[in-house]
């Protein structure tokens, strides 16, 4: 098992919904190491994308969004769709 390997299964199973939790949350526990880096990356990609003002709530939330993918995708190279 590599780092890329656990990151693949984990985002695989953000795209394939139910179907593959189990098997994500069996990699998880197998594999503390790796879970705990994905988890740091992924937490990191998000306080960093997490820096808009509380005015016009719907347009925030949309600049948010765009900030999170864009975060996620930098740190992963997925791209959580629009």
């Amino acid at each position: 098992m590599t780092q890329e390997l656990f990151d693949s299964i984990q985002l695989e199973r953000l795209k394939a919904g139910e179907e593959l939790e189990s098997a994500a949350l069996d990699t998880f526990l197998k594999y503390p190491e790796f879970a705990l880096n994905y988890s740091s990356r992924l937490e990191s990609a998000l306080i960093t994308s997490n820096t808009i003002s509380s005015d016009y709530a719907e347009e925030n939330f949309k600049q948010l969004y765009e900030k999170m993918r864009h975060s996620i995708y930098a740190k992963f190279q997925y791209d959580i769709g629009a």
